[in-house]
């Protein structure tokens, strides 16, 4: 009789190793994706910092906090030029006008793999603001 609470013990020790066992990388992929810089081109503001990716295959540029949490976005207009480097489209040039749409300005045009451009982006004051346009630095964007 003494063996048997023994034994259950021992079980469920096992048990136990074997759920963190297999509980373990899933933990571990939620704290470095907690941790990882936003996907695209992160570039910075005074006030913050802008996010260009593309989201579902549409350019979306979003507006992040100094922690780098999305806020509404600061403009409401933005120009984006891009330049396909990769795929079909490769070489070829394009302009568009990203508005607001959510939390984010976008544009609903989409681009196909590979995600590789050459991008240029132009922040828009709402007309009668004060601001000035912002002309952001020309980058590389590559996205899986």
């Amino acid at each position: 009789m003494e063996d048997k609470p023994l034994a259950i013990y021992e079980m469920n020790v096992k048990n136990i190793l074997l759920y963190l066992f297999l509980l373990c990388p899933f933990i571990l992929a939620a704290q470095e994706s907690e941790s990882e810089e936003p996907a695209g081109i992160l570039y910075e503001l005074d006030d913050g910092y802008a996010n260009l990716q593309i989201v579902d295959g549409c350019f979306h540029l979003f507006f992040l906090n100094a922690d780098k949490e999305v806020v509404l976005p600061i403009y409401s207009k933005a120009l984006l030029h891009y330049e396909a480097l990769a795929g079909k489209d490769k070489g070829n040039r394009e302009k568009c006008q990203l508005t607001l749409e959510g939390d984010s300005l976008m544009h609903p045009k989409k681009v196909f793999h590979p995600y590789a451009f050459r991008v240029r982006v132009i922040l828009l004051p709402e007309e009668g603001s004060d601001a000035e346009k912002v002309v952001l630095e020309t980058e590389i964007l590559r996205q899986d």
